[in-house]
């Protein structure tokens, strides 16, 4: 079973490969059959006991010179996230026209470096994957070549790879201090050093490059430009909003795995949690494009998801990692029925958006979930989710 864990990151990139380069009659049904494999093995995991993270070696030398894949109950959970929405994105997308071999390949790939982060057990391997991840989302951003997609593309690579500078500058600060990046080592090295000001640097660094990433307040521009273009498609928005950024919060939870021995982060997470919930509710609410509003809302709800794992009863981080799941759902949901309703209404004003009820009945229905969720409204996932957040506040 530990075998399949390589599935996980190699299945969905030559399955794009073999898309693009043989272009195969049935090439949507193989994504579709890839994501139904990928689905089930991310369940299978989950249901399994991951009390204790499992080792997976790749090579024969050991850690922390060889190299290996590491899986807890996180890294299963969010990759049964991940490939649950690269699945129904994949469904949603079978007849658009833009779904070519070549954005299918990219697509697939986007998926495979993402898994691949959950399930990296080495800082610098991560730091790799999300770089080619941001490549690749980069490349769908920019899709149709209009003017305006190769604007918000570019602008998204670019500072998103000056954010991962000043990552890659704190890893090489932690190699120098400690001589290892596995996350295993340096959890036990780190509480080890005698001088623990000397982490000061490096953790700031790191923390500065995640928080852009994650896109906390101030450094959270870059996410409506990219997940509110008007060119991308919506599947596009749905993944980057529903998962991409969570990467961000996972690389947080697991520096906090390595730090936390020595710097008290649960304040730190909880004040920029606050900062950036209201930032982004505020901007939210000030906006006319629907896109743009549901962007700037996935700034507020990163917050959120902020405000959870820094809270101090123990439900509160529960509601944190649970409200990833359900703003995965509910956002990736809202992206999508944001791409079908400009179709319909030839306008990405909210506001001209009249009459959705008379046309069709489905969409208003499912609007109205969706909405319920986000609201967090009783009995609903986001309702759940907030409601342990909440808890003992």
């Amino acid at each position: 079973m530990n075998g399949t864990l390589l599935l996980f990151v190699f299945l969905p990139i030559f399955a794009g490969l073999f898309v693009y380069l043989l272009k195969p009659a049935q090439n949507k049904g193989i994504a579709v059959l890839i994501q139904l494999t990928l689905v089930g093995l991310s369940a299978v995991w989950c249901s399994r006991d991951l009390s204790q993270a499992i080792l997976v070696p790749l090579l024969q030398i050991p850690l922390p010179y060889g190299m290996a894949l590491r899986i807890d109950r996180l890294g299963a959970f969010m990759m049964l996230i991940s490939n649950l929405l690269f699945f129904l994105m994949v469904v949603f997308s079978f007849y658009k026209e833009y779904m070519t071999p070549l954005f299918l390949a990219i697509f697939l790939s986007l998926q495979g470096f993402i898994n691949g982060v959950f399930l990296s057990v080495d800082i610098f391997n991560i730091y790799i994957l999300v770089e080619v991840s941001t490549i690749s989302v980069s490349i769908l951003i920019m899709f149709k070549k209009d003017s305006q997609s190769m604007y918000d593309g570019m602008f998204y690579l670019m500072t998103n790879l000056v954010g991962m500078a000043f990552f890659l500058l704190g890893l090489g600060y932690l190699y120098k201090l400690f001589g290892v990046l596995d996350f295993v080592h340096l959890s036990k090295a780190l509480p080890l050093l005698a001088d623990k000001k000397a982490l000061a640097i490096p953790f700031s660094l790191i923390f500065t490059g995640i928080s852009l990433k994650s896109a906390l307040l101030p450094l959270f521009s870059w996410l409506p430009k990219a997940h509110g273009t008007a060119s991308a498609p919506s599947i596009v928005s749905a993944i980057l909003s529903g998962v991409y950024v969570k990467t961000g919060v996972f690389l947080l939870l697991r520096v906090h795995e390595v730090f936390g021995a020595v710097i008290p982060l649960q304040e730190l997470i909880s004040v920029f949690g606050f900062a950036t919930a209201i930032g982004g509710f505020v901007l939210a609410i000030a906006q006319s494009d629907i896109k743009l509003i549901l962007a700037y809302h996935t700034v507020s709800q990163v917050g959120l998801i902020l405000i959870g794992l820094g809270g101090g009863h123990p439900l509160n981080p529960v509601g944190g990692v649970y409200h990833i799941l359900a703003h995965a759902l509910f956002k990736g949901l809202l992206f999508l029925l944001a791409g079908v309703l400009i179709e319909i209404y030839g306008t990405r004003k909210i506001s001209e958006m009249r009459g959705l009820w008379q046309r069709s009945k489905f969409l208003s229905a499912t609007m109205i979930v969706a909405i319920l969720s986000i609201t967090g409204a009783p009995f609903f996932s986001g309702g759940f989710s907030k409601y342990f957040i909440a808890y003992g506040h």
